[in-house]
């Protein structure tokens, strides 16, 4: 375990930035940002995605890994824009492409497709 993230200069700015993960799972060099750099925050993207249990379980890696290095819970994000931008193949839910429904003009379809969230 080292130093408290915010004690050191590196620490401070590691913080700053939101990274993306090569593959599936918790790689050695996604393993070494966190201990050297302690980057804590992660965007996925398609390659990161295979099945929501896939997607659970490199959460929890990162959590853990955050965990053991004295770091605050990991900001997870990912991205996921709906309509031609999606990450999140099914099972996960699927929603409509935002400007599709902006042109609508249509509240109540708007809290349908997206209440969800």
């Amino acid at each position: 375990m080292g130093q408290h993230p915010e004690s050191t200069v590196i620490g401070q700015i590691g913080q700053l930035f939101m990274v993306g993960l090569p593959g599936l799972v918790l790689d050695d060099s996604t393993k070494r940002l966190i201990e050297e750099f302690q980057i804590n925050n992660f965007i996925y993207f398609k390659r990161n995605v295979e099945s929501p249990a896939q997607l659970r379980q490199l959460s929890a890696d990162l959590r853990m890994a955050c965990a053991e290095n004295n770091l605050a819970p990991p900001l997870i994000a990912i991205d996921q824009e709906g309509g031609t931008v999606t990450r999140l193949p099914p099972p996960f839910t699927q929603f409509p492409d935002a400007r599709i429904l902006a042109d609508s003009a249509n509240p109540e379809k708007a809290l349908a497709d997206y209440g969800l969230t």
